[in-house]
């Protein structure tokens, strides 16, 4: 087993400067930003270029593909380094805080053991949100709340079923919005709502397990990010889809399919996924065998995927669609 006792990590509330208010962005499907037009009930008509195989793309996306960056930018993030403590009080709860006590890894996989404490007059929800481990997103969804007066240990696990899941080895950078709110008023002010990380192996040693966006079927790479095909499989009359995501933004971003369409019918399985700032993230878009069989279809009988797809600024839903086209890919 494999443990370390952390420095004790202070991130206090910030009632002034930090603060925010409102609950935090909801991932449900977004209305149409402006000037944009609702999807269309029938997918278009694939044109030449797009009914191409995607691992077949022309000369003009690879190139542009080529002069993409490998290097994601650096988010802004308060680090947390393993020397030293970082302090930040608040005038009116100096005694509010939430502390690392407890990191490491065993045989159930990675895990930090926290510290809570709520010396003010209100109910606290904690929440981890946007949370990445090198560089992946890899979401425990915690959320833990504390009564006035309460202080408490917790642990957050990632168990190795979604570390493996999220394609995560070694945790060497774990990253992260912490939110702290008061529980029986979302729409009060945040007791502290910042972005976070740290480096468990120290920053020398972190490294990113993001995907290589060319090592596949590249559906689209652009400036803001990229999809990518990794593989399409059979399992149990169920049709997989697995796809790499990029985001290369400093915002979070929603990218999303709807009436997608299989050998050039509506069969749409609902597709939408939320990438934090400068990450990546492996999806699963499925087709199950009672959805394939309304049209005669079996996973087998799949040959060709038309997805509208749509990237948009999730903190931002009137900003214009980053993309916004049909992409058809060919399954050989």
């Amino acid at each position: 087993m494999k443990k370390k006792a952390l420095y004790a990590l202070i991130l206090a509330l910030m009632m002034t400067g930090c603060g925010s208010k409102g609950k935090t962005a909801s991932t449900a499907a977004p209305a149409p930003a402006s000037g944009a037009e609702s999807a269309a009930a029938a997918v278009p008509e694939p044109t030449e270029e797009a009914a191409v195989p995607a691992q077949n793309l022309s000369e003009a996306a690879e190139s542009e593909a080529e002069t993409v960056p490998d290097e994601l930018p650096v988010i802004p993030a308060e680090e947390i380094e393993l020397d030293d403590d970082v302090e930040a009080e608040s005038d009116e709860y100096p005694d509010v805080s939430f502390t690392v006590k407890e990191y490491g890894t065993d045989e159930d996989g990675f895990y930090m053991t926290v510290e809570l404490e709520n010396e003010s007059d209100r109910s606290i929800s904690w929440q981890l949100l946007q949370v990445s481990l090198n560089d992946l997103m890899c979401d425990p969804y915690w959320e833990y709340i504390t009564d006035p007066g309460e202080e408490t240990e917790t642990t957050i696990f990632w168990f190795n079923d979604l570390l493996e899941e999220s394609h995560v080895g070694d945790v060497t950078k774990v990253q992260f919005d912490l939110v702290a709110a008061d529980a029986e008023d979302w729409e009060a002010e945040y007791f502290i709502n910042g972005r976070y990380v740290f480096y468990p192996e120290g920053k020398d040693a972190s490294r990113s397990d993001r995907g290589d966006v060319l090592d596949g079927d590249v559906l689209f790479n652009r400036d803001f990010g990229s999809m990518t095909v990794v593989d399409t499989e059979e399992e149990d009359g169920v049709l997989l889809m697995t796809v790499y995501l990029e985001n290369r933004t400093e915002k979070s971003l929603a990218f999303s399919a709807n009436n997608v369409a299989v050998n050039g019918y509506i069969c749409d399985p609902y597709w939408m996924e939320e990438i934090g700032p400068g990450s990546g993230a492996y999806s699963v878009l499925a087709w199950d065998e009672d959805m394939l069989a309304e049209y005669d279809l079996t996973a087998g009988d799949v040959t060709q995927i038309d997805l509208p797809l749509r990237v948009f600024d999730q903190g931002d839903l009137n900003a214009d669609f980053l993309l916004e086209e049909t992409i058809s890919y060919r399954i050989d």
